[in-house]
């Protein structure tokens, strides 16, 4: 009889965590980090990624977390583009906007780079919006810095990103009017 129970209660349990997931979801509120990544590995992914350009060509990468600040950080202290994973039921404007506000970034002239698959290790697929963008002012944010494309530290950027992103990258600026110097801030 515990036999047949334990697959029912087991259900119901994953069931419970599943809806609350989706509850804080709609509610716009963040996953304690460990349920964040658990979740991630879950299912394919949607993100949104944009590679924001200050007026001297440099590209603003932004570290991650340590262990000390995050436990379950798969990529302690590495950079990475600015990006986010979507919400249950975001659209993509939405998206953006909260890029900006939680990677505190301010931008203009953005332009859509296409999507891509790309391959996080242990987080799975992504299907990635990746854009650029132009840097306005300062960015807010203090694990952010501006590098240099031929000089990024590529053994510390993200792996899949470092591989699939920056090539992207790359050739967009050497074939953009951001690098000609055409666009007026």
């Amino acid at each position: 009889m515990k036999e047949k129970r334990r697959p029912r209660e087991k259900r119901e349990l994953i069931l419970r965590v599943l809806r609350e997931i989706e509850h804080l979801q709609k509610k716009g509120r963040r996953l304690p980090p460990d349920v964040f990544e658990a979740h991630l590995e879950s299912k394919k992914n949607l993100s949104t990624i944009v590679a924001v350009f200050n007026a001297r060509g440099r590209v603003f990468l932004i570290k991650r977390p340590g262990f000390k600040e995050n436990p379950s950080e798969l990529y302690p202290n590495q950079l990475h583009f600015p990006g986010v994973t979507h919400m249950k039921d975001e659209r993509l404007r939405d998206t953006l906007r909260r890029l900006a506000r939680e990677e505190g970034l301010r931008l203009t002239r953005l332009m859509n780079l296409g999507i891509h698959e790309v391959y996080y290790r242990g987080r799975g697929l992504y299907v990635v919006y990746l854009f650029a963008a132009r840097a306005r002012g300062r960015q807010a944010n203090p694990r952010g810095k501006f590098f240099d494309l031929a000089k990024i530290p590529r053994a510390k950027l993200i792996v899949a990103e470092r591989k699939e992103i920056l090539p992207v990258v790359k050739k967009f600026w050497n074939a953009s009017v951001f690098a000609s110097g055409r666009v007026r801030r």
